[in-house]
């Protein structure tokens, strides 16, 4: 399945278009179970899904524009597994780099922000994200380390939620 979502962007982003709302609940299925390595392949694979160029406007703007996908992928953040924790890492540093928060995603992230800067500056670097296109990608040796752009999507990630207004008190 993986393979088939990224090896031919042009046809999964058409067929995404128009079957999102049934590939979410499928997938999101998948991301709640309780069998490690469904979840954290699930995890994994819409990572991939969202980070491919050819999915923005047919999946990745309508995945991160809902609640229940973020409050899922926040859950995984939690998890004892630092596996999972990592893959749901790069799937929820998208909801919050997206530069057009729908205000119930900024409201979440806001009211969750203390927590979830406690988790991600105690969290260790998560696993590179997976190649979002293609098999047998050649590395070239003078290339930056994968390390290096981890660290800096964290620290990223990390600026962006701190430079969101913090939750308010009632008033």
């Amino acid at each position: 399945l993986a393979d088939l979502l990224t090896r031919f962007p042009a046809v999964v982003a058409s067929t995404l278009g128009s079957k999102c709302d049934f590939f979410t609940k499928r997938l999101n299925v998948l991301i709640a179970s309780e069998n490690y390595v469904t979840r954290r392949q699930s995890l994994r694979l819409l990572a991939r899904t969202l980070q491919t160029p050819a999915n923005l406007k047919p999946f990745t703007a309508p995945y991160v524009s809902d609640v229940s996908n973020l409050v899922l992928c926040m859950e995984a953040l939690r998890d004892s597994s630092k596996s999972i924790q990592g893959e749901a890492f790069h799937v929820v540093k998208i909801f919050i780099a997206n530069p057009v928060k729908p205000p119930d995603i900024s409201a979440v992230l806001t009211a969750n922000q203390p927590k979830l800067l406690r988790l991600l500056k105690s969290m260790p670097a998560p696993p590179p994200p997976p190649p979002s296109s293609g098999a047998g990608v050649a590395v070239r040796a003078d290339a930056p380390s994968e390390d290096a752009d981890i660290d800096s999507d964290l620290a990223e990630v990390i600026d962006e939620l701190e430079s969101m207004s913090p939750p308010s008190a009632a008033s």
